[in-house]
């Protein structure tokens, strides 16, 4: 019984437990709902932002018994506060998301709890004190998973389990009520703007109906409405054109045309469509409107209608046809010529290019200095008359011209400046008539009128002087009739004497007979004097040819041989082609010692003076006998006395040749010894030169001999040391041309000393005028790609901002801005000039080469659309030249990024918009590539020997080689430091090149630095193409590979190749091809001799020539008619049938063979060749034999004009 009351006692007990949780259960949702409930009420009554703040943070504050509160909510992208409760101080006013524990909460989009809040948060206030809360909730209103608002409470206490459940639940209502004003708020904003919009769209369609024509059309080009001003334009009224055909208004021909039928298809289409159209008027004029076609669109985009506005414009039209009409007279009538300010040919006409005899394209965008005299383009006349121009002042006048044949045009016309809208001179027109006919008539009339008057006036004196003699005459009358009567008297006397001076006169015509014909055989010993003189330089001209043309050949051919260069040869069949050419060699010098030894008696040995430097000269003597004075075990020294002048005026080349010879013969006849150069002064004007040697001497008797042609000191020693005997002969001769002599003391068996007594100052009448066509100073000038100085840093044709360079010294950090957008320029000027870096500005690429060679910056920013030359020249300009090749180069460019520039060496390749950011990154990294002296180089490959052979062909101390043997290594060294270029080859022993390409690209979000492919496997076609992909340059190993590597990591590296080791740079300046000009020349060769043809044929060819064979000047000209691509001629000159200079002439006179050029080729050595090649046509001259590497310098000279 005790029990079942225990147990009746617990399930009360239960019981009483369950109906607690229950009521408080029911309690707890009866709180919650409530509160749901009344927030709900209060939130569907309100209308602004505001005020559903204040009635949702007053709710919550007071429903939870908070004490402080705050609503921010979400707008513009970011939590703005919106109310508070509670809070006297000053609290943020708005957070971005993500941004404190607001912007937290917003991003987290669930209720967050703080406690334990420090001491210094925002404390609770009321009159009698201040307290920070114990607990802080931060709940997050989220509607659709959007964070619409989010709510702060604070209270003392906690919050029960019930206003936690609260808060959670009415998150989404308070979210969805925001949206709604929010939502609401935006549609009021929309429907403000579209009442405004439509309000101004009503005032621009009232004002074009009052200003405009304008007619409505259907799709089918029927008019549905028109307003007044069009109907009085085309003089209808409404109801006579409303629901009839557009076609009404145009020509019935053009109505039928396919053209006025697609017309309106466009339309139908939606397309736009605005231009000049000419309409019929009622009554059959033409009427002109300048208007647009516009079709109007239904909601979905679809065509309904089309509404034409439009202005009439048939009055300008007609002034339009008419101005037209009157210019193309004015074109038709005169020579009209464009300019800008600068001279530069902008337009040209017909008549101006008939006149002046050019094509349009040869002249646009020259100088107006190709139409006047050579040297006049420089004087200050010419340099007036531009500036006048410039300054907007008018020319007129006759005006000298050049036509392109070089013909005189006399014009006569005005210049006048064109202004623009600010009163500004932009450009020049000139308007002129061609008066050369009508100046050439008045210069002769002119003529004529100077001749007549000089006439007059003689014939003038001329009667003066007859009347003179008139009177004279009748004076000597009067005196004859005197004298007359004496002689009369005298006759008989003189008869006798008569007879006497018949008897002497017999006896003088005999003596005048004698003389007479001792004066013709003078003249005939004379005349046979002047054929042998004749037949002696014929003689020797053609001796020269015969000589030198078999020489030609052999030289060439045996040279060739001797360099053995398809390696087919045996050093005995190299040995005896080498000894050939050495013996081709001396017997061309023994035909250049007779041929010099018959100038200098002929009289046609010239001078050419020019300051000597002593010391120099000697310095330069004793380099060239040092080697041959070391092989006979001689001492060679050389003396100059401290008195000497620094320097002398004389012939450098004939001075040279003289001593040479003395210094060779003095090593040439001693044995043992000593031989020594020495130099003193001889006189006030004069220096005395002295050869010394200890040698075989020369017997007294022989002395004066030796200077003799073909003499030496004892016929013996011609066998003994060879020789020809003409070297002294030729010396003493060159010495009297320079007013010197050369002196001679010598003992047998002791040694001689040959002087040479030179004046310091060779008199002006022995000096020579130098006429060489094409000097030598011009024709190994270095070209040059850029026409300005290099130094004029102020020739800038394109407008660019201001920059540092008037301020900018040797220590400064430079960067060169290449960017033709001023204002994007000048953002980065100041960028850099942020980063302690001194600027340079250029906005064109010609610009920036200049600047980059002057000052040579530490870094140039290029971008790649320019004015002129575009960035990919610029780059190919900067990157090929070896004195500037090594400045990093940073593309910024709108063009989609491509990896060519990388490739051809650029460092970066940034895109088009740049933010701030990103330009920051930019200069960080340019300032870091500047501080970094040492670059990395990665080399990945398995042979340790080949890493070995590349790191001491590479290292130089600024280039610091870390090498891998297998592709984990490489990834390893890759991830550990910064490379700024790799050496790959693809057989490695762990995985191929190609996967580890891949995984460097995987590694690091920068790019990969250049990639070098070095391998010796044959590529197949499709990983010649992936490579290409990934990689800056693929080298198979091979033939010059190893030149090419150290080549493309001193560009990818940008190493300065200056620094590099003189080897080195040799290495990769012998890399780029000097002969390059020649590649796919075509050259005529023209010669009679099939030696010299197939001998310099072999050369040419060897070069990448093709080479057209004529064997006379007649089948010369038939294969230039044949072949008219033929690049240059080289032309012999003693051929038959037709010789070079009849030949060349022929050539000069075909206009389409103007500019050929022609190089003339001829073993003929007499003074005057060049000089007769030059006036025949020819470009360039040269003696055979011919030196190959002269040759080929001047074959590179005109084949590259």
């Amino acid at each position: 019984m005790e029990n079942k009351t225990d147990d009746l006692s617990v399930a009360l007990q239960q019981m009483q437990t369950n109906l607690k949780k229950v009521s408080e259960e029911h309690t707890e949702r009866t709180w919650l709902q409530t509160g749901k409930n009344n927030l709900n009420e209060k939130l569907s009554s309100v209308k602004t932002l505001l005020e559903l703040s204040k009635e949702i943070i007053d709710f919550l504050v007071s429903y939870t018994s908070a004490q402080i509160g705050t609503v921010y909510v979400f707008e513009d992208d970011a939590l703005h506060l919106q109310h508070s409760y509670g809070i006297n101080g000053k609290i943020t006013s708005s957070f971005r998301m993500g941004e404190g524990l607001v912007g937290q909460a917003a991003v987290g989009k669930s209720l967050n709890i703080l406690h334990q809040l420090p001491e210094n948060y925002f404390k609770i206030e009321s009159s009698l004190g201040k307290e920070k809360p114990d607990i802080i909730a931060i709940l997050p209103a989220v509607f659709n998973n959007q964070t619409m608002a989010v709510i702060e409470l604070g209270k003392f206490g906690d919050f029960s389990p019930m206003q936690y459940n609260l808060l959670k639940e009415i998150s989404e209502p308070i979210a969805i009520s925001i949206n709604a004003v929010v939502a609401k708020k935006n549609l009021e904003n929309l429907v403000s703007q579209l009442k405004s919009k439509e309000k101004e769209l009503n005032n621009q369609i009232s004002a074009i109906n009052r200003s405009s024509a304008t007619i409505e059309f259907d799709l089918n080009g029927i008019i549905l409405s028109v307003n007044e001003i069009f109907l009085n334009l085309l003089g209808y009224t409404e109801n006579e054109i409303v629901g009839k055909h557009h076609s009404l208004f145009v020509e019935k021909s053009h109505a039928a045309s396919k053209e006025y039928r697609q017309f309106w298809d466009n339309l139908r289409k939606g397309e736009f469509q605005q231009e000049e159209f000419k309409r019929i008027h009622k009554n059959g004029e033409s009427v002109w409107f300048l208007g647009s076609y516009n079709p109007i669109l239904d909601e979905s985009g679809k065509p309904i209608k089309i509404l034409k506005i439009a202005t009439n414009v048939t009055l300008a039209k007609k002034q339009q046809v008419e101005i037209d009409a009157i210019t193309t007279a004015i074109y038709k009538s005169n020579l009209i010529i464009e300019f800008d300010l600068n001279g530069i040919i902008l337009k040209v006409n017909d008549n101006f290019l008939d006149i002046m005899g050019y094509k349009e394209s040869e002249i646009i965008g020259k100088h107006h200095s190709i139409f006047v005299e050579k040297g006049y383009e420089t004087s200050i006349e010419y340099t007036e008359f531009w500036n006048n121009l410039k300054k907007g002042m008018y020319q007129m006048g006759e005006f000298k011209r050049i036509s392109k044949s070089g013909e005189t045009v006399w014009i006569k016309g005005n210049y006048n400046p064109i202004f623009d809208e600010q009163g500004n001179t932009y450009k020049i027109l000139k308007f002129s008539t061609d008066v050369t006919l009508v100046t050439k008539q008045a210069y002769n009339l002119a003529l004529q009128a100077e001749e007549l008057q000089t006439q007059q006036e003689e014939l003038k004196q001329m009667n003066e002087e007859l009347e003179q003699m008139n009177e004279e005459l009748e004076e000597q009358a009067q005196n004859l009739k005197q004298q007359q009567e004496e002689l009369q008297m005298s006759n008989e006397e003189l008869e006798e004497q008569t007879q006497s001076l018949e008897e002497q006169t017999k006896s003088l015509e005999e003596k005048n007979k004698e003389v007479e014909a001792s004066k013709y055989d003078i003249e005939q010993k004379t005349k046979q004097l002047e054929i042998s003189s004749k037949y002696k330089s014929e003689f020797l001209a053609n001796m020269s040819h015969e000589l030198r043309t078999p020489l030609n050949s052999l030289l060439i051919l045996s040279k060739d041989l001797s360099e053995n260069r398809n390696k087919n040869l045996d050093e005995d069949q190299v040995e005896s082609a080498e000894i050939i050419y050495k013996s081709g060699h001396d017997l061309l010098i023994l035909i250049n010692e007779v041929l010099d030894l018959s100038k200098i008696e002929a009289g046609k040995m010239s001078v050419n003076v020019e300051r000597v430097s002593l010391r120099n000269f000697t310095d330069e003597l004793l380099r060239n006998f040092k080697h041959q004075a070391e092989q006979k075990g001689l001492k060679l020294t050389s003396k100059l006395n401290a008195a000497l002048p620094e320097s002398i005026r004389t012939d450098l080349q004939r001075l040279n040749q003289i001593l040479k010879n003395l210094l060779s013969n003095a090593i040439k006849f001693t044995e043992n010894g000593s031989v020594n150069l020495s130099i003193d002064r001889y006189t006030q004007s004069k220096v005395i030169i002295s050869v010394t040697d200890t040698g075989i001497g020369i017997q007294e008797d022989k002395q004066i001999d030796i200077f003799e042609a073909f003499q030496q000191a004892d016929g013996g020693t011609s066998r003994k040391y060879g020789g020809t005997g003409l070297g002294l002969s030729i010396s003493r001769e060159l010495a009297n041309l320079l007013g010197a002599e050369i002196k001679l003391s010598s003992k047998l068996n002791e040694g001689s000393t040959f002087s040479i007594i030179i004046p310091l100052e060779i008199h002006p009448e022995q000096e020579s005028l130098r006429t060489n066509t094409l000097e030598e100073e011009v024709l190994y000038k270095p070209h040059s790609n850029i026409h300005q100085d290099e130094n004029d840093t102020k020739y800038l044709n394109y407008p660019s901002i201001q920059d540092d360079r008037d301020t900018i010294t040797k220590d400064d950090k430079v960067v060169l801005i290449v960017e033709d957008d001023l204002k994007f320029a000048s953002v980065l000027l100041k960028q850099a000039n942020k980063k302690g870096f001194k600027c340079l500005a250029a906005a064109t690429g010609e610009d920036s080469l200049l600047l980059a060679t002057k000052y040579k910056p530490q870094a140039i920013i290029l971008d790649m659309e320019l004015p002129g030359i575009n960035g990919h020249k610029v780059l190919l300009e900067l990157k090929t030249n070896p004195s500037i090749r090594h400045i990093p180069v940073h593309i910024i460019s709108a063009n989609e990024r491509s990896l060519e520039p990388i490739k051809e060496g650029a460092i970066e390749y940034l895109m088009k918009p740049v933010n701030k950011n990103d330009l920051e990154e930019a200069f960080n990294r340019i300032e870091n590539f500047i501080s970094r002296k040492m670059k990395n180089l990665l080399i990945i490959e398995d042979n340790e020997n080949a890493r070995k052979a590349m790191r001491k062909l590479i290292g130089n101390g600024d280039v610091k080689c870390l090498e891998a043997g297998t592709g984990k290594d490489a990834l390893a060294l890759y991830q550990e430091n910064k490379i700024d270029c790799i050496i790959l080859d693809i057989g490695l022993p762990d995985m191929t090149g190609f996967d580890l390409i891949y995984k460097l690209e995987g590694l690091k979000d920068q790019d990969i630095p250049p990639i070098i492919i070095y391998t010796g496997k044959e590529l197949t076609k499709e990983e010649n193409n992936e490579l290409q992909k990934y990689a800056e340059s693929i080298i198979i190993k091979g033939v010059k590979s190893e030149e090419r590597l150290l080549d493309e990591t001193a560009l990818f590296l940008h190493r300065t190749i200056s620094n590099l080791p003189e080897s080195k740079q040799m290495i990769i300046n012998n890399l780029y091809d000097k002969e390059a000009v020649f590649h796919s020349k075509k050259i005529l060769l023209v010669d009679d001799d099939m030696r010299n043809v197939f001998a310099l044929s072999k050369i040419l060819k060897e070069r990448g020539m093709e080479i057209i064979k004529a064997e006379n000047g007649k089948n010369a000209l038939e294969m230039l008619d044949k072949h008219a691509d033929i690049d240059m001629v080289l032309m012999d000159i003693m051929m038959p049938e037709m010789d070079g200079y009849e030949a060349i002439k022929r050539i000069r006179l075909q206009i389409k063979h103007k500019n050929l050029p022609v190089i003339a080729l001829t073993a003929k050595a007499m003074n005057d060749d060049k000089q007769k090649c030059i006036e025949a046509g020819a470009n360039d001259y040269i003696a055979k034999p011919v030196d190959v590497e002269r040759l080929l310098s001047l074959m590179r000279v005109w084949l590259g004009k």
